[in-house]
């Protein structure tokens, strides 16, 4: 039997990211674009290191792309509220519901825009990318 949990309201996410903070693990993985989550929820989790997410898969449309302005701005937001060595670029809970062509170019947005603002000196040199 398959069982769906629906998405955690944005109720939910304090309760849940206080009770991550206190667990052993040294890294999360959250879905914050789609859901649009406000980054100071990063604040919860000072002591992990946590996959960011700036690229919505749900937007299935090819002209949603993020541009690489967009994913930067995503990024420096949550640099606010988490130190930005504690930050990876990723997309919303992986690429594979998308068609290859477009998570290949949702991908590349990601890591482009993430080396660029690095050689720009707008993210902190160490901030790594999550493939």
């Amino acid at each position: 039997m398959k069982v769906t949990l629906p998405r955690p309201s944005v109720e939910s996410y304090p309760v849940i990211l206080k009770g991550l903070e206190r667990s052993k693990v040294d890294q999360l993985a959250l879905e914050f674009e789609a859901s649009r989550f406000d980054p100071k929820l990063l604040r919860l989790c000072p002591s992990k290191t946590m996959l960011y997410s700036c690229i919505d898969n749900g937007a299935l449309n090819p002209e949603r792309v993020e541009i690489p302005e967009q994913v930067a701005s995503k990024l420096l937001a949550a640099t606010q509220h988490l130190p930005a060595d504690q930050i990876q670029a990723a997309p919303d809970c992986g690429l594979l519901p998308l068609c290859l062509q477009m998570a290949r170019q949702r991908s590349s947005q990601t890591w482009s825009t993430a080396r660029s603002w690095r050689a720009n000196n707008f993210l902190c040199n160490e901030v790594p990318i999550y493939r």
